[in-house]
């Protein structure tokens, strides 16, 4: 890497070393690494890890992010100069990808979302210059149409970090709306292969002009949520602070170089743009002078359709999980669903919703033809006459929307006595079944303790099957929906 750069004169051999004579060859200079894997491994997490892992080689658009913003495919050179860089290609299952090689700035990002290179400014030449002229002629109201910025960047080519041991650094700032980030992420989905990877905002490490994928600081509660920020440290010492598998920096350094980036931004006003950012400013979501608020949500009503019952909520599917929730909420408040007493929901929380369950023996509560969503008379012969206890209920769009959070270890699955979603189909349950031995089933009447419960999912890890409540067949069974009304 370092010789490429500097073109300097290749490294001597270990043959060269000792005076052995080397041959000439008419062969081009080349790096070729070929990787082969046994057809079965013994260690079953070492086929999933890796499974996982070639995962992201099946979707080209994944591995090229993955290798431009990770590894010295990214390199920063480009960013900060004219140099030339290698040229790199990648061979998947006999496929060859043509993966660019230069770091995947923000600016890239943004293009490929918005098409053209539409209000991008450099702060300090174009973007000031703006500001030093919109001051003086226009009125707050046209400042904020003519301000707007979809990308806002700026290059430092020398900053220092620390005082005892000085890093020697270049970094480039990035702001963009938070909205262009996961639009661009929406790529490395493709077809059933779903990858964790994806672009963030935040404070991020780079070593020499490679990136390395190492986050300092997300801005996931700072006032500069909407900026990206790369710190390239040019000085080798940096490297003694990082282990082997370059997983890892002291959390001295890392403090020391958010403070710094947090005190450029302040000192550069950054906090001033952000209002102008496009969907930047957290104190408004009506970042675009031209919204038109009935027009985006009628283009969401358009994937519903009208279907008549006794609920105010008539257009469906839910397209949200909020929508879940809100449909959850009115059935149990018209006593549809019985036995269910909230207590307190939270959108920030590890979990959605804690709830009383309180269920009394009664004609109208058993289980029957005519109410296929009650209790079996048995539950209460082998539990009391009452079912009472506090219960965690987390809701989701469709089912297969709780693997990622449990995957992640973002939720528990032990934690959960209920689920509550709009639809427990999707296309890899066999795969699911097959790979993890997940399984869903309809719910047992003589087991089921809870009003309202339609299926039950063997989960990896959880003692007991997962109650489900799919509120597309809780419609069926109390109004005779079916997705034919739509």
């Amino acid at each position: 890497y370092h010789f490429i750069y500097s073109k300097s004169e290749l490294p001597n051999s270990e043959e060269e070393e000792i005076d052995q004579k080397s041959q000439s060859t008419s062969e081009e200079s080349q790096t070729k690494i070929t990787v082969k894997f046994p057809n079965y491994f013994p260690n079953e997490v070492v086929e999933e890890t890796l499974s996982t892992a070639f995962n992201f080689a099946k979707c080209e658009k994944t591995i090229e992010a993955i290798l431009r913003t990770r590894s010295v495919v990214g390199t920063l050179d480009k960013v900060f100069s004219s140099k030339e860089y290698f040229q790199f290609s990648l061979k998947v299952d006999g496929q060859k990808f043509k993966i660019k090689t230069g770091y995947l700035t923000v600016r890239e990002i943004v293009r490929e979302v918005v098409g053209i290179e539409q209000s991008f400014y450099n702060r300090l030449d174009e973007y000031e210059t703006l500001i030093k002229l919109g001051d003086d002629k226009f009125s707050q109201t046209q400042k904020e149409a003519a301000f707007k910025a979809n990308l806002l960047d700026e290059k430092i080519d020398e900053i220092e970090f620390g005082s005892k041991n000085p890093l020697s650094a270049r970094i480039l700032i990035s702001a963009t709306s938070k909205n262009f980030i996961n639009k661009f992420n929406e790529r490395f989905h493709n077809n059933d292969i779903s990858t964790d990877f994806k672009i963030e905002h935040g404070c991020w490490l780079a070593i020499n002009g490679m990136p390395t994928g190492i986050c300092i600081h997300p801005f996931d509660d700072s006032n500069y949520s909407p900026y990206t920020v790369l710190v390239d440290i040019k000085d080798n010492s940096i490297r003694t602070e990082l282990d082997s598998g370059r997983k890892g920096i002291s959390p001295y350094r890392m403090k020391q170089i958010s403070d710094k980036v947090f005190e450029i931004l302040k000192d550069r006003n950054y906090i001033k743009y952000r209002r102008y950012i496009v969907e930047g400013d957290t104190r408004t979501r009506i970042s675009d002078p031209f919204y038109i608020p009935y027009e985006k949500l009628n283009d969401k009503l358009k994937e519903k359709r009208y279907f008549e019952s006794s609920l105010t909520q008539k257009y469906l599917p839910p397209l949200e999980e909020q929508e879940v929730l809100g449909l959850f909420i009115e059935i149990v408040a018209k006593n549809l669903l019985k036995g269910y007493e909230l207590k307190i929901l939270s959108g920030y929380q590890v979990y959605d919703g804690l709830y009383y369950y309180n269920l009394t023996e009664s004609q109208d509560i058993y289980y029957s033809n005519d109410n296929q969503l009650g209790i079996h008379k048995t539950i209460f012969t082998n539990y009391g006459s009452s079912l009472r206890k506090d219960i965690l209920i987390e809701f989701k769009r469709n089912l297969q929307d709780i693997y990622p959070d449990i995957n992640n270890n973002k939720k528990d699955a032990n934690h959960i006595d209920i689920l509550v979603c709009w639809d427990v189909e999707f296309e890899n349950k066999n795969k699911l079944q097959k790979e993890k031995g997940d399984i869903l089933l309809e719910r047992d009447i003589m087991r089921n303790v809870f009003y309202g419960v339609t299926h039950s999912l063997t989960v990896t890890g959880r003692q007991q099957a997962l109650p489900i409540i799919e509120l597309k067949k809780v419609l069926e069974i109390l109004f005779n929906y079916t997705d034919k009304n739509l």
